[in-house]
């Protein structure tokens, strides 16, 4: 976030060139907020929207996906963020900006077990179907630290290695290493016993090292980055109450989407339906109603 706009190619730069301009700018976690300035990776963000401690074995430490997920989402949400406003723009004559990013997108993903456990369910508990990466070398993944874990993703291993505190590997300029990568994953996890996640995350950031926290969905609630882009929402149900769910992932800057009504009831739609897609006249409908086949 920003480069564009260093370099005078921002959204509002250009649209005052073209107010029908329809922008897209796509980020790891959002245009402001905590995490802006943090590298946006896949597994990084799985880390934080908890996907982490949905995967592997039910007694096994959190494991990330073994495809970019985030990074195919969002691909997704951005040509449906750009069709959805090329729309608005059918419908208004103006452009707008459209902000996608990788957490908003993998956050959308999991709605439903993560509204299951905003909604009181608990934490999910995993099966003992595992998930492998088979393609997947060391020290990438997740180690457990002294307190919790820490995601590790691409980076120099001679540079991790020496934050650490492990021996060994002076010179190994790779970021991923598959040939004995069973023992270089124990070499690191050795290391990353010795400090809690929050002591690493404040030694490897500011060294650059592609790190994030691995949250459960206790931690998704309360990440700040989550709730910076607006991904915890509420709505009223007529018979359910206050229900708390996942946001709406795409920002638009001129028509921001909301959640404005609530999942239907049975039946709840069926007179407007039959009348407005069917052609069913109001007589039709209460004949319907009379019978019972259709609510009022």
């Amino acid at each position: 976030p920003g480069v564009m706009e260093r370099l005078g190619l921002g959204y509002e730069t250009l649209a005052e060139r073209n107010p029908r301009l329809i922008y897209c700018a796509s980020s790891g976690w959002g245009q402001t907020g905590p995490y802006v300035t943090r590298p946006g990776q896949d597994l990084l963000v799985q880390a934080v929207a908890g996907v982490g401690y949905l995967n592997g074995n039910a007694d096994d430490p959190p494991r990330g996906v073994g495809v970019g997920i985030a990074d195919f989402t969002a691909g997704f949400h951005i040509v449906y963020g750009v069709l959805a406003a090329l729309y608005a723009r059918d419908r208004t004559g103006r452009g707008q900006r459209v902000d996608v990013n990788l957490l908003n997108s993998i956050l959308n993903l999991h709605v439903q077990e993560f509204s299951l456990y905003l909604n009181g369910a608990g934490l999910p508990e995993r099966s003992c179907s595992d998930i492998p990466g088979a393609y997947l070398g060391a020290p990438y993944g997740f180690y457990q630290t002294a307190d919790d874990y820490i995601a590790i993703a691409m980076n120099r291993i001679d540079k991790l290695a020496a934050l650490v505190g492990v021996a060994g590997y002076e010179g190994v300029a790779e970021s991923q290493v598959m040939e004995g990568r069973d023992k270089v994953r124990a070499d690191f996890q050795a290391g990353f016993l010795k400090k809690t996640t929050q002591e690493w995350l404040d030694i490897l950031l500011p060294e650059d090292i592609w790190c994030a926290p691995v949250n459960d969905y206790a931690g998704v609630e309360a990440d700040p980055q989550v709730r910076e882009n607006e991904m915890i929402v509420e709505w009223e149900h007529p018979t359910a109450g206050t229900v708390r769910g996942v946001g709406i992932p795409v920002k638009f800057s001129e028509t921001p989407g909301e959640i404005t009504r609530h999942a239907p009831l049975l039946g709840e739609h069926a007179a407007e339906i039959l009348r407005e897609f069917a052609g069913f006249d109001e007589a039709e409908i209460r004949e319907l109603q009379d019978a019972g086949a259709v609510n009022r």
